[in-house]
């Protein structure tokens, strides 16, 4: 379910957009504090207006010199006093330019020169003492050298990856499909990689703007779903199940394709998501994990596997339904809302390029010509 604006207490139809001020939450119409008519701006607006009023009020407290030519002399002597004092030492003798002045002076008339010199100088004694090592300790560095494939992998991986979850824990889990020769897949999820997506991995979308009042980039949608399929951290689990499809129907085509759908169709719909207010949309291997998911997060699993499996991937969302399904690529003349694609619907068995005629809650998108997201390119099916 949506959000709901909390100034016009509407269903917020896009991303809900949240004051950094009075913490609440808003449509896109009324996400600037001044729309919302925020009360915590009000504060910090008064609270400012009354140190400027403070301000100017001590300023004005300084008396002003009786007549002009009072002032000019008082102003005449203190600039007077000001010059001497800096220009002379205590005893009233010129102060001499001493070997300290003259090196400070040089190095700021040469900093840059002499940064860079630094630099290469520090550059050259690391690649002298990294010699002077290798050569007392050239057996050592050669047999890490001559290490296994497998273990330099590892070790680039542990290097490059900011999180790497453990595969200690293991689930087995296994999915009824019910394809052409394909009755069911079994695969070992484990407890760690969930417990990352879960907790660690970024379920909202930031973006950088010079001003806090400044607007969403343009695609900022289509970057958002992306987010939850570019994630890294489950590609051996997708890999596993289009390996076993793709043995079990001896195809890597359209067969494969099919029997891919049927899977993610079949699993459960999650009712207890689909009746709170809000929720954290699931990454894929939670979805996997969890064996249920909403639309949203169904569609996204579906369009990783299509993915994996070669085929080029759009996701369809439906503002006014509030529905999200996936497209593939297939040829112009056969596909829907002449895009390109192929619509598939992943809350239910229904066979591709199908719409269905109603949605629960009496939704029906039909009529409605959805939002296009493209994921990849790739084959297209042939329907």
């Amino acid at each position: 379910m949506k959000s709901k604006c909390s100034h016009c207490h509407k269903e917020i139809e896009n991303m809900p957009f949240t004051c950094r001020r009075c913490g609440e939450i808003f449509c896109s119409d009324h996400r600037l504090p001044d729309d919302h008519e925020c009360e915590v701006l009000k504060e910090e607006q008064s609270r400012n207006q009354e140190r400027w009023a403070s301000t100017i009020k001590n300023d004005m407290q300084f008396s002003e010199p009786k007549n002009y030519s009072d002032g000019y002399e008082k102003i005449k002597k203190y600039k007077n006093k000001t010059t001497i004092h800096r220009s002379r030492n205590p005893r009233g003798r010129p102060r001499r330019k001493n070997s300290s002045f003259k090196f400070k002076k040089l190095w700021r008339k040469n900093r840059g020169t002499f940064k860079e010199i630094i630099k290469w100088a520090i550059v050259l004694l690391i690649i002298y003492f990294a010699f002077q090592y290798y050569q007392n300790n050239d057996e050592k560095i050669n047999s890490k050298l001559s290490e296994s494939v497998t273990g330099l992998k590892t070790t680039w991986s542990d290097l490059t990856t900011p999180y790497a979850p453990s595969h200690e824990i293991e689930v087995n889990k296994s999915y009824s499909v019910g394809a052409w020769k394909v009755n069911k897949i079994d695969v070992t999820l484990h407890e760690e990689v969930y417990a990352y997506f879960r907790n660690s991995a970024p379920h909202e979308y930031t973006y950088t703007t010079y001003s806090e009042y400044s607007p969403a980039p343009e695609g900022w949608e289509e970057d958002y779903w992306k987010m939850f399929l570019e994630n890294k951290h489950d590609k051996y689990i997708i890999e596993e199940i289009v390996s076993q499809v793709t043995n079990k129907t001896k195809s890597d085509g359209d067969a494969a394709a099919r029997a891919m759908v049927l899977f993610v169709q079949k699993i459960p719909y999650a009712w207890d998501t689909y009746a709170k207010t809000t929720f954290d949309v699931q990454y894929p291997y939670e979805t996997l994990y969890l064996n249920k998911g909403v639309c949203a997060e169904k569609a996204l699993l579906m369009a990783k596997l299509l993915n994996e499996l070669g085929y080029g991937i759009a996701l369809f969302e439906y503002n006014v339904g509030d529905h999200m399904t996936v497209g593939i690529e297939c040829p112009y003349d056969k596909s829907n809302y002449n895009s390109g694609y192929c619509f598939i619907e992943p809350s239910d068995v229904y066979p591709i390029g199908k719409i269905p005629t109603g949605y629960v809650g009496g939704a029906d998108i039909r009529n409605e010509i959805p939002a296009i997201y493209p994921i990849s390119r790739g084959k297209s099916y042939s329907k």
